[in-house]
């Protein structure tokens, strides 16, 4: 029980990094594209958009050393939640064909600097040593199934209510995410707390073990 707090941090903080779409959104650039009425290559803007978040993987540490996951997290997800809404108001009111172009390089770019690695920071502290393997195998499988579910979710909500409220529900979700990090990163008082509960449990635990 004393993990169950620590279980679901680390469970949304998968969830978040999901249910940012992302991932779906690089795998189904030619469609969006196609959708979006592209005239440029689509084979040539997806290796634009992924070479962008390639380099970005490159400054991950520096950028998290500099600024702290906190800031990164904020700006990560925030701006994917506002790249996401320019997105789907290009999509409903067709503004113009290149906007989903740049939409789409910042929200990997967005992506790749903060929720995409930071919930993987974070894992190995909510837990300690004892439980931190088991833990990070049933993490790892919880995201796993949200990436499974997103990739089905998306083939069905892009045909049944297309890319404009795709975009926004994606968009909704990243705002509850930086909701969710305000929580969790105000004073790093989430993890504290976690890390604190751990220290009382096993405390508990050693002086029942003295008192026996």
């Amino acid at each position: 029980q004393i993990y169950i707090k620590q279980i679901l941090i680390s469970a949304a903080f998968m969830f978040f990094q999901q249910f940012a779409g992302t991932n779906a959104f690089l795998a189904n650039l030619n469609d969006i594209f196609s959708k979006s009425r592209i005239d440029i290559k689509s084979s040539a803007a997806s290796v634009i958009v992924g070479l962008i978040g390639s380099a970005s993987v490159l400054l991950i540490s520096v950028i998290i050393g500099l600024c702290g996951r906190k800031l990164v997290w904020y700006i990560s997800s925030l701006g994917q939640a506002v790249v996401l809404a320019l997105c789907a108001c290009n999509a409903k009111w067709n503004w113009s064909p290149i906007i989903p172009i740049i939409c789409l390089i910042l929200d990997n770019l967005l992506f790749s600097i903060g929720v995409a690695p930071i919930p993987w920071f974070v894992l190995p502290e909510l837990f300690n040593e004892s439980v931190r393997s088991s833990a990070t195998s049933f993490i790892t499988a919880t995201n796993w199934l949200f990436g499974s579910v997103l990739f089905f979710l998306w083939d069905v909500m892009a045909s049944a209510i297309g890319l404009s409220w795709s975009f926004s529900i994606f968009a909704v979700i990243m705002v509850f995410g930086f909701i969710f990090g305000i929580f969790v990163f105000s004073n790093q008082s989430g993890i504290e707390d976690t890390q604190a509960d751990m220290d009382n449990a096993n405390s508990s635990k050693l002086l029942d073990q003295v008192l026996i």
